[in-house]
């Protein structure tokens, strides 16, 4: 069974970094910034954000 402190505290850690990457996303929306590589990489750093608070959700309990 997991802790659940710090189970808690590892999602809200990765939540933070998933919420820091699409605030950046909707930010070069607004400036109009959604092409080249630029926007690749901030895409590419949001996604990876994302998958990690997933694995992480759904990893096995241990």
């Amino acid at each position: 069974m997991r802790d659940s402190e710090e189970y808690r505290f590892k999602c809200h850690e990765l939540l933070l970094q998933v919420d820091a990457t699409t605030a950046t996303l909707m930010m070069m929306v607004v400036a109009k910034d959604v092409c080249g590589t630029r926007w690749d990489d901030a895409v590419g750093v949001q996604l990876r954000a994302f998958e990690a608070w997933t694995s992480y959700i759904h990893a096995p309990q241990g």
